[in-house]
């Protein structure tokens, strides 16, 4: 009952609705235009149907564009964009960062894997939240801060690692791998769309992968250890003058 009357309240109230990521439909009636700017990872398969009653799709991704627009929907590929993390004066370390935070598409289980079978190589941080992360010790090289961490600890800890691993297996936009290139890290991720709208070849590395389960519109893009494996004995070649290239890339 309180949604039939907040629906008959806001009828052709407003000029524009814009649905960011979930669509509500009692609510769609509530202007005389809609706009829909969606995470097609997160778009449920039963909210396909409603797609007419959209007069356009903003697209955050080309990736986004392609599939909404062989849905019969009106495109608009608008980009996006994150907030610059640079702090130009942050010495910079010899050592890896993956940020999982609450996600479950990062691709956290696969990089984990692949450093517990390489003692040898260069330290890696993985931030996730408290009821995701790890009960004990990964490896000797892994340290996992679990739970929140604020924000210019954050921004430092990008900052100071020269490598960032993102095997994302799905990515409304990407904004752990747009905001590892701000800092001028040498990002290594997934060779799918979108995160490789994102990094090409030149700027970053990208991982081979291959279609996992569905996923909201899309088919999650998985790594393998194999993979992880390849990009980083690669990423350990790279001399400073290499680096620092791609950094600026």
């Amino acid at each position: 009952q309180g949604w039939e009357q907040a629906t008959l309240r806001f009828r052709d109230r407003f000029d524009v609705q814009l649905s960011l990521e979930r669509v509500y439909p009692r609510l769609l009636g509530s202007a005389h235009r809609n706009l829909l700017m969606p995470n097609p990872e997160w778009f449920a398969p039963a909210w396909v149907d409603l797609l007419p009653r959209f007069d356009q799709v903003l697209c955050k991704t080309r990736h986004a564009q392609a599939l909404f627009s062989s849905l019969g929907c009106d495109t608009c590929y608008i980009g996006f964009s994150c907030v610059d993390r640079l702090m130009s004066e942050v010495p910079r370390q010899h050592a890896f960062l993956h940020l999982a935070g609450r996600s479950s598409a990062k691709g956290t289980a696969v990089v984990l894997d692949a450093w517990q079978r390489h003692p040898e190589w260069p330290p890696l941080t993985v931030v996730q939240s408290k009821r995701k992360a790890p009960s004990s010790q990964v490896a000797g090289n892994v340290r996992v801060l679990a739970g929140y961490l604020g924000d210019r600890d954050l921004q430092w800890l990008q900052n100071t690692h020269r490598f960032h691993v993102c095997p994302s297996e799905a990515e409304g936009f990407g904004h752990s791998i747009a905001e590892a290139l701000s800092v001028g890290a040498v990002v290594l991720t997934t060779d799918a769309a979108p995160m490789n709208e994102l990094v090409d070849a030149d700027c970053g590395v990208l991982l081979d992968s291959a279609p996992g389960e569905p996923m909201g519109l899309v088919h999650r893009r998985l790594v393998s250890v194999s993979a992880i494996e390849a990009g980083v004995v690669r990423v350990l070649m790279f001399d400073d003058r290499e680096l620092a290239r791609r950094a600026q890339s």
